[in-house]
């Protein structure tokens, strides 16, 4: 019997390495396209996360209840008894500060925001526009009955937990609207009684067809993590501010918002422009039908790519 000699078993081994390199350089590249995709994967569903909270907020933009047309500057069709003191008016004073403010790379913020540390903090060295939103929330709660003892009466909706003390609400019916703040709120099985500070109507009393909604402001904007990536690497986030709350995180990867504006300059319904942040004169604003609402995400770890996706939704709005 004969054993393998030493060439053989130099070839049998030399072969063997070969073929052990070839499993690894596979396994190394489907590991690293696999991080690739899972990146892409990550990056792409951030994006798309951060485009629909946006939208949803931007759809409900002018929402009024069944009567889209209320005039805000008419003390008939709206009253605002809300706190609008110097501290609160950035928050409540919807006559003044409209629905909606976008402010270019974040610069020329009301005292409101610039002086919100938390917020300072986060958009520290970052160039992003930010989006400010007033309005209700997509539910709502119907009175049971009329107002008991006119304008200044208590209202009182079937939701039980809807409303706590120093809610601001805003409740509308077909023909007026009022945005006040909740006084003592007291909950029975079935119902909850709502006790108001003042009058919310100068006509007539709400009845049971108005429906009652909680009022937000809502502030999106682009900063800093406070995550960081496998390599210790910031990476950038979208925040969210809800009125006077803390701000928190709501999509990781998102690097730039941007914002355009459609404006309609022949009443045909249709946006004949598109215009920047900042670019939209007071007397435009009424005109604006569309917004077109840019993202750009990046990766949140390190795959080698040197510039962010950028995604796009457009969103009709109720002028």
């Amino acid at each position: 019997m004969h054993g393998f000699t030493l060439v053989e078993i130099m070839i049998a081994l030399t072969l063997g390495l070969i073929l052990t390199a070839g499993v690894i350089v596979m396994f190394t590249v489907n590991s690293s396209t696999q991080r690739v995709v899972q990146e892409n994967s990550r990056l792409q569903e951030n994006a798309r996360f951060a485009l629909n909270e946006i939208m949803l907020k931007l759809r409900m933009v002018n929402f009024s209840g069944c009567n889209s047309n209320i005039d805000f500057s008419n003390t008939k069709e709206f009253l605002n008894t809300a706190d609008v003191s110097a501290s609160k008016a950035f928050y409540n004073d919807i006559v003044t500060n409209g629905m909606i403010n976008v402010y270019k790379d974040s610069t020329g913020l009301p005292t409101a925001l610039s002086s919100d540390s938390a917020i300072t903090e986060d958009i520290n060295g970052i160039q992003s526009d930010m989006l400010v939103i007033r309005g209700v929330d997509d539910q709502g709660a119907q009175l049971v009955t009329a107002q008991n003892g006119g304008t200044d009466g208590d209202i009182q909706i079937a939701n039980t937990g809807y409303v706590a003390k120093d809610d601001t609400l805003f409740l509308a019916d077909c023909e007026k609207a009022a945005l006040f703040q909740a006084g003592n709120v007291s909950n029975s099985a079935s119902t909850s009684t709502i006790s108001l500070r003042q009058a919310i109507s100068n006509t007539d009393i709400f009845y049971d067809d108005a429906i009652l909604y909680q009022y937000q402001v809502n502030v999106f904007y682009v900063g800093k993590s406070d995550i960081k990536n496998s390599k210790g690497q910031p990476i950038p986030a979208l925040y969210q501010k809800t009125n006077s709350d803390n701000p928190f995180e709501l999509a990781q990867g998102i690097s730039d918002l941007n914002f355009s504006f459609g404006i309609d300059t022949d009443d045909d319904g249709k946006p004949n422009k598109f215009v920047d942040a900042g670019e939209v004169s007071a007397s435009e604003w009424i005109n604006v039908t569309v917004i077109k609402v840019q993202v750009t995400a990046v990766p949140i770890e390190d795959i080698g790519m040197t510039t962010g996706r950028v995604f796009f939704a457009t969103v009709s709005l109720r002028n």
